[in-house]
């Protein structure tokens, strides 16, 4: 572990050096070697609720995870080390705006470790060639000045285009955007930038790429191998969502515009400010720095739309264009919590009980139980969702739902695909007929997607509409198809939703709401 004779005086300087062989011990001093050394001033506190100062993202990578004590100012980022073994996962994640500075802190990240951590290999992969060179640029420009320069190796190959090797050993490179590039690589980091735009199979090559090393500093007896992903939230079915959302064990680092605002002048007056609903006057009363200058900040948000602004400048949420419905908002139409059993919800009396399916094998097979109020209200109260197992399994669960309401003849019916009326290849059997066997009635109609997706966004309303459709917040499966069932982003023309992971849940409740809003000529009872 590092033992470095700093104390207090040593606290007390008024400038601070790059010294390879004595490392910043705390959040504190980084930012003051930062600051002295470079020039460069990294906001430590958060402006807006709910956001991460930047210097958290730099003092949680550089000191591999390393949580600190807080000391002094609620907020603050002094303090001494927590306990032995207090750590957080290597890996991280950063959300931030466009123009937040993310970029260049992972480029002041993977400089960091070259200077203090012996040895240490580090790779850059972007969204494209073109966004990976943009943080190494960033990375070759620190490196050129003058508190830096004397650490980087001489000679052609040290200092390729895409390469920066240091004479103690340590280097990084850029990695072109393909699983070629990717597989094969070992080292200790792995910095992706706008991971959002990067396709599934390159990220999860990516993932087996590092490996810790010994390194001793005040980070502990080792450089960790870590993947962090740096990237603004485009929309909800990108990998960022992922990667953000609750029960993540990678640490998320996320701030807005509001938190890189230069301080605003007294001569600037709020009143008519276009800022103020995101501001709310705390560009003022700032004493971190911020980047962003007001003017700019103003004209960016003239030239682009709400969804657009509260996305990828504030953080806030992802954009909902390109999804199949929009109008699906959680803090409206998900109740309930724990795993009660259904008939419980709060709500009008039950009217009656009603289920819908979509079949699969290779992929989900995806069962919704809903009840119906007297007043129309659709009521998802469970879900069943599972791959690679026989028709039989799923119907013994549709049993099981209906005994605990009852019986069979408590269930009105079952929605299901109409392929459903084919036989199967490998039974000989139509799944429909498997289901009535069971002793449930089975409703099918033939439609367009589009129409079946028309009456799902009629129930869920918007406006002056009120929510006729209602999900439970068990059925996590149909919450997140909902959320993230989108056209094709590259063809706005498209009016078929992509198929995939978030398309199974979704076409059991289409199939279940277009049984019961569409005039009856469906196929019903037995024959």
């Amino acid at each position: 572990m590092h033992t470095g004779t700093r104390g207090t005086a040593a606290r007390r300087r008024k400038t601070w050096t790059i010294d390879p062989a004595d490392p910043p011990r705390n959040p504190a001093e980084l930012r003051l070697v930062l600051r002295d050394a470079l020039g460069i001033d990294v906001p430590d506190r958060a402006i807006e609720a709910g956001s991460s100062a930047p210097l958290s993202y730099l003092a949680h990578t550089f000191f591999e995870g390393l949580r600190f004590g807080r000391s002094g100012r609620e907020g603050s980022l002094e303090g001494g080390a927590g306990a032995a073994g207090d750590r957080a996962p290597a890996d991280c994640v950063v959300w931030a705006c466009r123009g937040g500075g993310k970029t260049f802190l992972g480029a002041v990240a993977t400089m960091l470790d070259l200077v203090y951590k012996p040895g240490v290999q580090a790779r850059i992969l972007g969204g494209s060639l073109e966004q990976s060179e943009r943080m190494q640029g960033h990375l070759r420009s620190l490196f050129e000045r003058p508190a830096l320069s004397g650490l980087v190796r001489r000679g052609r190959a040290a200092q390729a285009r895409r390469r920066v090797a240091l004479v103690n050993g340590s280097c990084a490179e850029v990695l072109a955007a393909s699983e070629t590039s990717v597989r094969g690589v070992r080292v200790q980091k792995v910095r992706c930038d706008e991971v959002d735009l990067f396709e599934p199979a390159i990220w999860s090559a990516v993932q087996l790429t590092t490996r810790s090393m010994p390194c001793d500093g005040p980070w502990g007896p080792e450089a960790r191998g870590a993947v962090e992903a740096l990237s603004t939230m485009h929309r909800p079915f990108g990998l960022m969502w992922d990667l953000t959302r609750p029960g993540r064990p990678a640490p998320v680092f996320r701030w807005g515009l509001v938190d890189v605002l230069a301080r605003c002048g007294r001569e600037e007056s709020c009143e008519g400010c276009n800022l103020w609903d995101d501001c709310r006057g705390e560009a003022k009363r700032r004493t971190a720095p911020g980047h962003v200058g007001i003017a700019d900040a103003r004209a960016m948000k003239v030239r682009v739309d709400g969804p657009t602004w509260a996305s990828e400048m504030l953080c806030r949420e992802p954009a909902r264009r390109d999804l199949v419905y929009p109008e699906f908002d959680a803090r409206v139409h998900v109740f309930g919590e724990g795993a009660a059993p259904p008939g419980v919800s709060a709500g009008r009396p039950t009217v009656r009980w009603v289920m819908g399916i979509d079949f699969g094998f290779r992929d989900e097979t995806a069962l919704l139980l809903a009840r119906v109020d007297d007043a129309d209200v659709l009521w998802v109260e469970r879900e069943h969702v599972a791959r690679q197992a026989r028709l039989e399994a799923h119907v013994a669960v549709m049993k099981r739902w209906a005994e605990e309401l009852g019986g069979v003849r408590m269930v009105s019916w079952v929605a299901a695909d109409p392929a459903g009326n084919a036989a199967s290849r490998q039974t000989g059997k139509a799944d429909c007929e498997l289901i009535r066997g069971a002793g449930l009635r089975v409703r099918t109609r033939g439609s367009r997607v589009a129409e079946g997706v028309a009456l799902v966004r009629a129930r869920l309303g918007g406006g002056d509409a009120p929510a006729r459709l209602l999900v439970h917040a068990r059925c996590v499966r149909l919450i997140e198809s909902l959320r993230r069932y989108h056209y094709d982003a590259s063809d706005p023309r498209s009016r078929e939703p992509v198929k995939g992971r978030h398309d199974h849940a979704c076409d059991a409740l289409r199939y279940l709401v277009l049984s019961l809003d569409c005039a009856r000529k469906e196929r019903v009872g037995r024959w």
